[in-house]
């Protein structure tokens, strides 16, 4: 799972999911002897990209994710020039939103 940091200082966002990679590959695997050999391992094989500025190892194998300024700022120039939903994501799920208020009556 990649959540946003808490603290901007390690980065955009975090990877936490080495951890449990690690408890299902332990088993499986003779060169992974901890959750940061896991998260070594993702960062190695990552391909170079226009997205991603930095990624670096933290604690038992959180991995910080910084994106770089240059991919950020032509999302923001794509998003005023074109509009949201050039940029937005497809759902092809159906929500429902409930505007409804409690019955405060009752």
């Amino acid at each position: 799972e990649i959540t946003k940091c808490n603290n901007a200082k390690f980065g955009d966002y975090q990877f936490n999911s080495a951890m449990q990679l690690f408890g299902k590959l332990k088993k499986s695997s003779e060169s992974l002897k901890s959750p940061r050999d896991v998260a070594r391992a993702i960062i190695n094989d990552l391909p170079e990209n226009s997205l991603i500025e930095q990624l670096s190892i933290a604690g038992p194998g959180f991995i910080n994710i910084k994106l770089k300024p240059e991919w950020i700022q032509a999302q923001i120039q794509t998003i005023t020039v074109k509009g949201v939903s050039v940029w937005a994501p497809r759902v092809d799920k159906r929500v429902v939103v409930d505007f409804s208020s409690p019955n405060v009556a009752k």
